[in-house]
């Protein structure tokens, strides 16, 4: 079942934005950016789309009728990593991530720290504690393209995941 994404009206969202308990999906919509649980954290859903309209509408992530993960298959990394998945008992994530998998990443665990979008390539299910070397595709934001993005996690050497929590890191090897 399709879900409609309520800043940009994007209708095919693979989960719902919000689940019935308030909990956020932290799906990325593929239309607009806007990742629920995270960008909808401070600012209104309104606030949000106002931003998007005003730096023009831009081309859907993935085409109607294709999954985000054949999406991303199609696309070149903007950076290479080695990446940990932190184990269930330290803190990490409780289910294997899927290809299609997006989430927010960070150049320090700070608690003012800067998120970048990001897409690690998978080919193949990823659970906690298990290590892998992936591509990341990163999503343009209001002021910096995926390559910019890349860049800085790229002068960083280390970048930490983020889903509610730190979940992982990753070292940069290109």
């Amino acid at each position: 079942m399709a879900h409609t994404c309520p800043v940009c009206g994007f209708a095919e969202l693979t989960q719902p934005p919000y689940d019935s308990t308030g909990c956020a999906s932290f799906e990325i919509c593929p239309s607009c950016g806007t990742e629920f649980g995270y960008h909808d954290a401070n600012k209104s859903h309104e606030e949000l789309r106002r931003r998007w309209l005003a730096a023009g509408t831009r081309k859907p992530f993935f085409e109607a009728g294709q999954t985000r993960a054949e999406a991303l298959r199609r696309m070149s990394p903007h950076l290479v990593a080695d990446v940990y998945l932190y184990p269930t008992a330290d803190g990490g994530k409780q289910l294997t991530v899927q290809p299609g998998w997006g989430c927010p990443c960070a150049c320090s665990k700070s608690s003012d720290t800067v998120f970048y979008d990001a897409w690690p390539l998978l080919e193949a299910p990823f659970a906690p504690g298990e290590r892998r070397r992936l591509g990341f595709v990163f999503l343009s934001g209001e002021s910096l393209s995926g390559e910019d993005s890349a860049a800085i996690l790229r002068r960083a050497g280390t970048f930490y995941l983020w889903e509610g929590r730190f979940i992982g890191e990753a070292t940069v090897v290109a």
